[in-house]
């Protein structure tokens, strides 16, 4: 039977003024973004990928501030590239300053997750109708193919609408990961919230509907719930997703990529994800280790970094 909570998902919006539709236009390259969501602590991570990007030519990026203190500091850094803090109501989130990184699966880290699909929604509706592709900040991007993979793999699964990865080393279990997933642009038509068939927009929707649920640690866990409803109540919910699995070795697990690949694989990877560990001065030392850190000279270089706890 159909959930009738499901079937016709109501969610909440962002204003249409946000993101700033000129900030779209001017970084966006043959109708694609990359976006990042950034907050204080990690800036150092932020600036790490984001040197990979610039250093394999990637410079369409547009980076998400989540509280006014990590606005400053990305602003004056990445002016051309940073978006105002998105205007979530009645959030925990906006306005604090997180000066202490936070751990996955802690509440910290559930509040800092929890608008991110909500933020990508209103990109997704955005007037420019842009593909987004949305990565973590710790990943490290080694391909300028990167994009280019993952429209081929959609031009190859036209009746998908996001193409994502897998969270975890044991392909067969085809669980969906939340931090790095392509949404291709759709018609203003197939976007609408009240379409009979499910669109990209109505999943980010019951996506930030789990979340708010406040039964998921993350939305890491929200992402796999709102994907099994998809599956469970739409005709088409087997083709929505398309999971790049076996068939793709270009975007591995950070378990993968680290503990079992060999360095000829490795050299393979188009993004490292730095997952299955947890705490950031173990991510830090798991990318200088494997030569996966640029030094983060411009945000070394802030003055009173102390205040985003760097």
């Amino acid at each position: 039977s159909v959930n009738t909570e499901f079937a016709e998902p109501r969610g909440r919006n962002l204003p249409p003024s946000w993101p700033e539709a000129d900030i779209l236009d001017n970084v966006a390259v043959d109708g694609t973004i990359v976006v990042f969501i950034a907050t204080c602590p990690y800036i150092d991570f932020l600036e790490n990928v984001l040197s990979s990007l610039d250093n394999i030519g990637i410079t369409n990026y547009v980076i998400v501030p989540m509280d006014k203190l990590t606005w400053k500091r990305v602003k004056q850094i990445w002016p051309d590239h940073t978006v105002s803090v998105p205007p979530i109501r009645k959030s925990k989130v906006v306005g604090k300053k997180f000066q202490d990184a936070a751990r996955f699966g802690s509440e910290e880290f559930k509040k800092i997750t929890a608008p991110r699909p909500l933020i990508l929604k209103a990109f997704l509706k955005s007037s420019g109708n842009y593909n987004i592709l949305y990565s973590d900040t710790d990943t490290f991007w080694r391909s300028p193919d990167t994009i280019k993979r993952f429209q081929e793999v959609q031009s190859q699964h036209p009746e998908s609408k996001l193409i994502g990865v897998s969270e975890v080393a044991d392909l067969s279990e085809g669980l969906l990961c939340s931090g790095l997933i392509y949404m291709p642009r759709a018609k203003k038509a197939n976007l609408s919230e009240n379409a009979d068939d499910v669109n990209i927009v109505q999943f980010m929707t019951i996506w930030d509907n789990a979340m708010q649920t406040g039964k998921h640690l993350h939305d890491q866990d929200a992402i796999q719930d709102a994907h099994r409803q998809i599956l469970a109540n739409r005709p088409n919910g087997e083709a929505f997703v398309h999971m790049l699995l076996n068939d793709d070795p270009y975007f591995p697990v950070g378990q993968q990529y680290f503990e079992i690949f060999n360095s000829q694989q490795r050299e393979g990877a188009y993004v490292v994800h730095n997952n299955w560990i947890i705490g950031k001065p173990a991510k830090l030392e798991r990318f200088i280790k494997f030569s996966l850190w640029n030094k983060p000279t411009k945000v070394y270089a802030l003055p009173n970094r102390e205040e985003c706890g760097i």
